[in-house]
């Protein structure tokens, strides 16, 4: 009997007088749990064909979004005929889809969501965008189109540009418009957060900048929401997402602008209100650590930074609560100079001579170059243990092979640290080891001393340089070298 009914739904989706008519033979097929057997007789190619017609013809919206959908779900189910369903997709995609809503199963619209595991096109992303903002019963359909949206963007900043257009046209014919644009803006970012955790993309350098941007666009038109606790949602899940931007890259922790958002939400608040919102708020205590932690990282680099203060003001809700960070920082930080420790204490610092004061910061410039350049090597050799040695580890002793990753965990960690610090103080490595380049002197030490008539040298330990007085690159350690012939 089942084979009998195997037949005639395959008959119908080979020869069904409409997508949505192939579209329910493949539903029943898959009830049946036959279409992995379907899928092997001709007559199912016959069906493939059939969609990618329909797929491709621009003047029935629906009907093409429903075929792209059984196309979509094909791909996704019968691996086999995956490289397949994939050709005739692109070659269906031509065009731009209809907007998603316009198909009411939440499955087929899941199906359309998820094409761009199959297939890409130039107009997807913005499409993905679209589908994400305006979706409003389904938040598997939201959460696909979100993945589908960062995986076609070149970084998390990409992505957030994506999406400000459109939620920024999203309009409610609501009672409280504030409030139901509240609610997408918290689904929109809720479900971004979750995809961004898992994903490896770059936040992008002008992240913080651009989710300024995106979150100061998500009242743009219809105000803000009535409902308190709605406000609430929204900022937690705005400081959630810078917390997370830091958590991807740390050494945007030190850049004031991944902090702007801050400065938009705090705009929505009374004072009153905001300082209740950040007292209780989770997100605002990570992203309070997180600039506490960016802080202590320059004050051991010698270096004060009153605008990353001022928002530590903002997320820990004062500067009273503020204050007391900087006051456990520095209990933290025993030895520190005179100058740095009033400046945590909030104490206005004696001056000090600009000569005394360069030649302090020369001396820790010189020490972080030798740091900068023993960090490269390690995080290189950290690389090739995790390429080379851990997975014979992993195989031969899996426990020991946890101890090597949490250590190779430890060592990026360091390597990222010095990059943040050598960032602030603008440090740079000339050329890498086993570089030939011209000798020169004021760049370069042989190492057997020097040698008459030497021309070409070959790099052993590169030159770390920084900044010069006057402008211009000085060299800060000179780099060790050999003879190349």
């Amino acid at each position: 009997m089942s084979e009998t009914s195997m037949r005639h739904e395959l008959d119908s989706f080979a020869r069904g007088a409409s997508p949505e008519e192939q579209s329910r033979a493949l539903s029943s097929l898959m009830k049946l749990r036959k279409l992995h057997q379907a899928a092997k007789e001709p007559d199912f190619e016959i069906g493939l064909a059939t969609l990618s017609r329909a797929a491709a013809e621009p003047t029935n919206s629906e009907a093409r979004l429903i075929a792209v959908a059984a196309l979509s779900r094909i791909g996704s189910l019968v691996k086999p005929l995956q490289k397949k369903v994939s050709v005739h997709l692109t070659s269906s995609l031509t065009n731009p889809l209809g907007d998603l809503q316009l198909i009411n199963d939440p499955d087929d619209r899941y199906y359309v969501a998820s094409l761009w595991r199959l297939a890409g096109a130039p107009w997807l992303a913005e499409y993905l965008a679209k589908g994400a903002i305006h979706e409003e019963g389904s938040e598997r359909v939201r959460l696909e189109c979100l993945e589908g949206l960062l995986s076609n963007s070149e970084d998390l900043a990409s992505t957030l540009k994506h999406l400000s257009s459109p939620l920024r046209r999203l309009s409610f014919d609501t009672e409280r418009p504030g409030d139901s644009k509240a609610r997408r803006a918290r689904r929109i970012l809720e479900g971004l957060r979750t995809v961004y955790a898992s994903s490896t993309k770059d936040p992008g350098e002008d992240v913080g900048s651009i989710f300024k941007g995106f979150l100061t666009d998500c009242f743009v038109h219809d105000g803000l929401p009535t409902d308190s606790s709605l406000l609430n949602e929204v900022a937690e899940e705005s400081l959630g997402m810078v917390h997370q931007f830091i958590r991807a890259r740390f050494p945007l922790a030190t850049a004031h602008e991944t902090y702007s958002a801050l400065e938009v939400a705090r705009g929505w608040y009374r004072e009153v209100d905001w300082l209740s919102f950040a007292e209780q708020s989770a997100a605002a205590s990570l992203v309070s650590r997180d600039l506490t932690d960016a802080l202590e990282m320059l004050v051991r680099a010698g270096v004060s930074d009153e605008k990353l203060f001022s928002m530590l003001v903002v997320s820990a809700g004062g500067e009273r609560w503020a204050r007391a960070q900087t006051k456990e920082l520095l209990q933290r930080l025993p030895g520190l100079p005179d100058e740095l420790a009033q400046w945590l204490s909030g104490i206005q610092p004696r001056k000090k001579s600009t000569l005394a004061a360069e030649s302090q910061m020369l001396a820790f410039d010189e020490t972080l170059g030798d740091l900068l350049i023993s960090g490269q090597r390690l995080g290189a050799m950290a690389e090739r243990v995790q390429s080379d040695a851990l997975p014979e580890i992993t195989v031969m002793s899996p426990q020991s092979a946890l101890s090597v990753e949490s250590l190779l965990g430890g060592v990026r960690s360091m390597v990222n640290a010095l990059d943040g610090i050598t960032k602030v103080r603008e440090l740079s490595i000339r050329g890498k080891a086993g570089d030939i380049v011209e000798f020169t002197p004021l760049e370069h030490e042989v190492v057997a001393g020097s040698i008459a008539g030497v021309r070409t040298v070959r790099l052993i330990r590169p030159a770390v340089d920084a900044p010069g007085a006057s402008g211009g690159r000085r060299i800060l350690r000179k780099a060790l070298v050999e003879p190349a012939d």
